[in-house]
């Protein structure tokens, strides 16, 4: 038994405690801002407490605290229609109804996606011109000498192992000796290319949302050795919009990741491309 079960057995009065009211945050962009606000407007007519709110969800509290506050979105619609759906329940059940329903939640939530893109890209879909949020370079870290000094073996251990896995690459199996041979400059484009053709019927059609969704994911989980067909496959279809939202979302990977794209587009001869990620890697790190 719980104790707020243990109290209600004993008659006393348990009441939800609501989630507190929180103050604007003037540092977000305007549509990050409006999603945030609905949603924190949403949770305080629930009269339920965050917590509770979250395991209904069945999320971390932590993540929830970063929706409410701004830190960060939900990762796709499907979070929040879980988190939406786990308060209209509560709502219903004590017979109270929300400021703000799901397809409205769900259009400030596109929004909010789209613009994050617009200025991770640095282009603005109505104007063709580059957002002001792109202009503004982050701070840099500070990082403790002993920080610095790991990322310093990591580098040197991640070039040392690409140089040896290089050498070893160039001497190609004799074609007597087995069937798995070496070949210089194939292009790995062809897999990608109904990929790149969607993604470009999603830019004609005004779905811009969908197309940087694709985008994302694709820059974020395509294995290194594909990642040039990918670029390939995008310029292709005359996509370079989705090419530099490719090579920046990608730049914020893991260190050992970055590596390996990096060397996948040096070995297609993809120099410039290779030297956008490390650039924008350079800024993220």
């Amino acid at each position: 038994m719980t104790f707020r079960q243990f109290r209600e057995s004993e008659g006393y009065a348990v009441t939800d405690r609501p989630t507190r009211a929180r103050a604007d945050r003037p540092g977000l962009p305007p549509a990050h801002a409006e999603f945030t606000s609905a949603l924190d407007e949403v949770a305080r007519s629930v009269g339920l407490a965050q917590n509770r709110i979250a395991v209904k969800a069945g999320i971390p509290a932590t993540t929830l605290s970063g929706y409410l506050c701004g830190h960060r979105l939900p990762k796709n619609g499907e979070s929040l229609d879980r988190v939406y759906t786990a308060m209209e329940k509560h709502a219903q059940a004590k017979e109270r109804s929300l400021p703000r329903s799901l397809a409205e939640m769900r259009k400030l939530f596109e929004l909010a996606v789209r613009e994050r893109w617009e200025a991770r890209s640095g282009t603005d879909t109505g104007a063709g011109e580059p957002s002001a949020a792109a202009h503004t370079l982050p701070a840099p870290r500070r990082t403790s000498p002993r920080r610095r000094l790991q990322r310093r073996v990591r580098m040197y251990g991640a070039r040392r192992k690409a140089a040896l896995s290089a050498g070893r690459a160039a001497v190609p199996v004799p074609p007597e000796r087995g069937d798995r041979h070496r070949t210089v400059g194939t292009s790995t484009a062809a897999p990608w290319a109904t990929e790149a053709e969607e993604i470009r019927s999603h830019f004609a059609g005004g779905r811009a949302w969908d197309a940087y969704q694709m985008l994302r994911n694709t820059a974020s989980t395509v294995p290194a050795h594909e990642f040039p067909g990918v670029v390939s496959s995008c310029r292709e279809a005359g996509l370079e919009q989705a090419v530099e939202t490719l090579l920046k979302t990608a730049a914020e990977r893991e260190i050992r990741a970055v590596l390996s794209i990096t060397a996948a587009l040096h070995q297609q001869h993809q120099y410039e491309d290779a030297g956008v990620i490390l650039a924008a890697a350079c800024n993220s790190w």
